[in-house]
């Protein structure tokens, strides 16, 4: 064991981390020798787990070793003695309440706030729920026994794993949220609690993904509130988003310093979404993604103006309305573009917008190309399909730092509902077509083209599988043709490379 003291401490933190200190387990680690302890004592306190079947005996072993604890999780029905523990460092405060012995509500509030008025020194709260309702005493601890708040996660995104609100409770939460730099909420709507009189400094948050269950029920209350958020740089909405329900005159939001927008289920027509939000986004906004049913000419014509010059991402393949022009323009005048995942590109719109692709450092796209074919292929013009397939070659080619194209037929929505659309053809990944010029792309990770009717040879994929040397997905249907198919699959596969 002497020879631990010789191990760089990057080592020794991966072999600290590998154990478990929950209780049973502790035991014969600390049996192993007396050195080890000495040399993993801060690593292995560092992080907890209590069970419900963690023993009180295991109580006083905590109590001697508090002052190295860095986080805690209680998971499902704790003995209350852990919670009467002081903790002079901890930072991190979680509880699991998705294991098979559940806590009942009011014990966890009752207990979490003892704990949070020992452990003020706490910046982080995650509440995994379960048939659990947190009620108005639970956040008021939180908002005035905690130093430093940084972080709060409340819920997951599976269904069962909702956060529940006692009557009353809302605007405490809110009052809580304001004290963090990051909250991650996915549950119950609770937007109601936030009427005109609610007026928080929320100037200290920073990062706010919000989830809620249906459509918010006080959407003016909710987008006011989340306007005054000053110094936000990350704002993902989940769920349905009803612009419509916001007023006309609605007081308008200041996000100076936004980065990263994502919203989700947008409803409203292309006017409202283009006066409500994107009418306000900074010159600094890096990553962008929109669903849709109804973004237009109106806001297409918002982001060219304010945020072209300085996205890194967009994401508006739920947007069936962001159409094939406005997709090449945004290839054309984005130079820092790093990743578009977009609904199509069609070659004909290819072939009636020239221009170079200005995002050089593009390193994903994902975009279906929608050829002519079906119209070539009844009057014999298979010179003018190569044609195309040549052009579009050429400008991928010249996105040199590329590690994904994905060219499948996603995934499409009818009245809201999500279908597989049949396969179509599009452009043929064949060297007769123009594939040699992807030669610069050795960069590649993944290739995928599902649904694209390709008519593949073993030339072609061998010529891929040599080109791009860091290939690890080449996924998709090779050929139609069933025995082509089955014999380019397990080339791929025999490469060790996913199909």
């Amino acid at each position: 064991m002497t020879s631990f003291a010789y191990l760089p401490a990057e080592i020794l933190d991966v072999i600290g981390d590998y154990f478990d200190t929950g209780g049973n387990s502790f035991k014969p680690l600390t049996l192993v020798s007396s050195r080890f302890h000495h040399h993993f004592s801060q690593r292995i306190w560092r992080h907890i787990a209590v069970h419900s079947h963690t023993p009180s005996e295991f109580i006083s072993v905590l109590k001697d070793h508090a002052h190295l604890v860095r986080s805690i999780r209680f998971k499902g029905r704790v003995q209350k003695g852990y919670y009467e523990i002081h903790f002079p460092g901890i930072l991190v405060f979680e509880h699991d309440n998705t294991v098979r012995i559940i806590a009942k509500a009011n014990q966890v509030c009752r207990n979490s706030v003892d704990f949070f008025r020992l452990n003020p020194t706490i910046q982080d709260v995650i509440i995994t729920p379960r048939d659990l309702s947190l009620n108005e005493q639970f956040w008021n601890a939180i908002f005035t026994s905690l130093q430093n708040p940084r972080r709060l996660q409340l819920g997951r995104e599976d269904a069962i794993m909702k956060v529940f609100m006692e009557s009353g409770s809302g605007r405490a939460f809110w009052r809580a949220c304001s004290r963090f730099e990051q909250v991650d909420y996915t549950g119950w709507d609770q937007s109601r609690a936030l009427t005109k009189d609610v007026r928080l400094d929320c100037s200290r948050l920073r990062r706010l993904n919000y989830a809620a269950t249906g459509s918010p029920k006080n959407m003016s209350g909710l987008w006011r509130w989340m306007g005054r958020c000053s110094n936000l740089i990350k704002l993902h909405w989940g769920g349905q988003m009803p612009i419509l329900h916001v007023r006309a005159n609605a007081e308008p939001p200041v996000w100076p310093h936004l980065e990263d927008l994502s919203l989700g289920d947008v409803r409203g027509t292309d006017e409202t979404l283009a006066r409500v939000v994107l009418t306000y986004l900074p010159p600094s906004l890096k990553h962008l993604r929109v669903e849709s049913a109804t973004f237009g000419p109106e806001s297409f014509g918002i982001l060219r103006e304010r945020v072209f010059g300085s996205l890194r991402t967009l994401s508006v393949r739920g947007c069936r309305l962001f159409r094939s022009p406005m997709v090449l323009e945004v290839l054309q005048k984005c130079p820092r573009l790093e990743e578009l995942d977009a609904y199509c590109i069609s070659t004909k719109d290819l072939r009636e917008h020239p221009g170079a692709w200005t995002c050089t450092g593009l390193t994903a796209l994902r975009v279906n190309f929608k050829s002519d074919r079906g119209e070539d292929q009844e009057s014999g013009d298979d010179d003018d399909d190569n044609n195309d397939d040549h052009l579009l070659f050429e400008h991928l080619s010249t996105l040199t730092q590329l590690e994904e194209l994905d060219m499948s037929r996603f995934p499409e929505t009818y009245a809201r509902l999500w279908f597989l659309p049949s396969p179509e053809m599009g452009p043929q990944l064949r060297l007769e077509s123009g594939l040699d010029q992807l030669l610069t792309l050795t960069r590649l990770k993944k290739v995928k083209f599902s649904r694209t009717v390709q008519n593949m040879k073993d030339v072609d994929v061998e010529w891929m599988l040599v080109s791009w040397p860091k290939l690890e997905e080449l996924s998709g249907e090779f050929s139609t043709d069933a025995n082509t198919e089955k014999e380019l699959n397990a080339l791929v596969r025999g490469q060790g490379i996913v199909v």
